[in-house]
């Protein structure tokens, strides 16, 4: 079994979300967001494997940019491309409103 070393603790989490095709704005599905750090998410989607970045939108917290870095189906694994210090604040405010 391997382990990969994360470089931010992950928080789980429990809501609903939506991936949209970073190429395709058209193309958009609906996702569960699995848990996130500052520095990426695990989603619940089923993504083509010609997707490699996208705009992960989460109801009342708003959009994230970030690459595709893994998909063991049904999940994909995220790496945003915003700042650490912009998600943080998203986080504190999934955690304080949920």
């Amino acid at each position: 079994m391997s382990f990969v070393s994360r470089q931010h603790r992950r928080q789980r989490m429990a809501m609903s979300g939506k991936l949209q095709s970073a190429d395709d704005e058209t193309a958009t599905q609906d996702c569960k967001l699995v848990d996130m750090s500052v520095g990426g998410a695990r989603v619940e989607a089923h993504l083509t494997d010609q997707c490699r970045s996208c705009v992960l939108a989460v109801d009342k917290f708003g959009k994230f940019r970030a690459q595709v870095v893994w998909k063991k189906a049904p999940y994909v694994g995220l790496k945003f491309n915003e700042s650490e210090e912009s998600v943080a604040e998203v986080l504190i405010g999934m955690a304080v409103y949920g």
